[in-house]
């Protein structure tokens, strides 16, 4: 996973994690199916880590280009991914499991929040098409 910087607002900084339900409180909307599919496929997210997950550290940026409506190229590592009732899915890199998100919108960033814990560790921001050619 190569690391790159998102733009934020220079006086800005990156929000930091928070609960589903904290988010929400604050005005924040969940995406739903619809919404998710038409965002994420054929585009490309970078997903900033808001803290350490795993050997990943707070403030990596990973990019993942959703190739179609199944298939996410992370670097070059091919998962497969999916949408269920309204939670982006996808494959864990151990492939023994999956893990859901919910997708919340809050002022023009979207927080991906784990079902597993509810907490909200990631932003992401998409831009159209495969601008770094995974």
């Amino acid at each position: 996973m190569m690391a790159i910087t998102l733009s934020f607002d220079a006086s800005a900084q990156p929000p930091k994690p928070s609960t589903e339900q904290e988010l929400l409180a604050q005005g924040a909307r969940r995406i739903a199916a619809a919404e998710l599919r038409t965002r994420l496929t054929g585009n490309t997210a970078y997903v900033l880590f808001l803290r350490n997950i795993g050997p990943v550290p707070a403030g990596t940026v990973a990019r993942i280009y959703y190739r179609d409506e199944k298939t996410r190229v992370v670097g070059k590592i091919v998962r497969v991914w999916w949408i269920e009732r309204d939670k982006l899915c996808h494959e864990r890199s151990d492939k023994a499991a999956h893990t859901c998100y919910s997708v919340i919108g809050l002022a023009g960033q979207l927080h991906t929040c784990a079902d597993d814990s509810g907490t909200c560790d990631h932003v992401m921001r998409v831009v159209p098409g495969n601008p770094e050619g995974l």
